[in-house]
């Protein structure tokens, strides 16, 4: 009998966990620079990028809210890499796809923060990616999918030979000079059920973050307003109204926002709760 071997490689568990860790860290470091914009620990960080595009003719404003977009492509990208890397170690044969897309990206985003951190983790990065694609990961996936592997030749040992004017036993069975191990039953790959988690998931951080900011906007707008003309960092030399006028069209923008993720985060959880009770038939 042929033994069918389907382990989990250990190369893929170790890779995914690297994926894993390192966008969830983009993520981390994307939110501490945003919410610590005008701190004197993220001054460095932000001058390090924008006074590049300031020199370049961009006003200063402009350089920061390029800065902004950048990290929060980042954090996107971060976010995704991790989920489609968790779905890939599953074995989920669309998430190994979209995380071999997603991974290059973030390496490329995260370089052009421009430390030495960012480069080791996009080097670090793009050579996990390269890990997915081995023979053996390439194998696992196949026999996830359905795909026959190919079964080694198994020859019977040589029938004794019968004497010169002896008959054989009647009745006995042919011998069987080949045994090919059955393939896998065919395993489909649920896309619609990958796009609801990962659409469930990035959809949930968003609204998660437009929530937090909502609340802040509403218990401490005065505060927040207040820091800002007193740092530092507040190099446009903004009024407190022009400061007000940010913050409320940052609202505004959050109030519609907030809902398409919510709706987003519904239509997800209620198709995955009819994929389970389909599956649990």
């Amino acid at each position: 009998m042929v033994e069918k071997r389907s382990e989990r490689p250990p190369r893929l568990v170790m890779t995914c966990a690297y994926l894993a860790l390192i966008g969830a860290f983009q993520v981390i470091q994307a939110v501490v620079i945003l919410t610590n914009w005008y701190s004197e620990s993220a001054e460095k960080q932000v001058k390090q990028f924008t006074d590049p595009l300031v020199e370049g003719g961009l006003n200063r404003g402009d350089a920061e809210t390029t800065f902004r977009i950048y990290l929060a492509i980042l954090a996107i990208l971060g976010g995704g890499v991790a989920v489609f890397a968790i779905y890939t170690a599953l074995g989920h044969v669309a998430s190994r796809i979209l995380l071999t897309i997603t991974a290059p990206l973030m390496a490329l985003v995260g370089w052009g923060l421009g430390s030495f951190l960012a480069v080791v983790l996009s080097v670090v990065t793009v050579s996990c990616v390269i890990q997915l694609w081995t023979a053996d990961v390439r194998q696992w996936f196949a026999l996830l999918s359905g795909k026959p592997l190919p079964a080694p030749v198994v020859t019977a040992p040589p029938a004794p030979s019968t004497p010169v004017g002896q008959v054989g036993p009647v009745g006995q069975p042919p011998v069987a000079h080949h045994m090919v191990g059955q393939p896998p039953a065919p395993r489909t790959t649920d896309v619609p059920k990958i796009l609801a988690i990962v659409t469930l998931s990035i959809s949930s951080m968003v609204a998660l973050g437009c929530g937090i900011y909502l609340m802040m906007y509403e218990l401490a707008l005065d505060r927040l307003v207040q820091q800002q003309l007193d740092s530092e960092m507040n190099w446009m030399d903004l009024t407190e109204a022009e400061i007000r006028d940010s913050y409320d069209q940052l609202a505004i923008l959050s109030w519609v926002v907030l809902p398409l993720s919510l709706v987003a985060v519904g239509v997800s959880s209620i198709l995955l709760l009819r994929r389970r009770r389909h599956d649990g038939r």
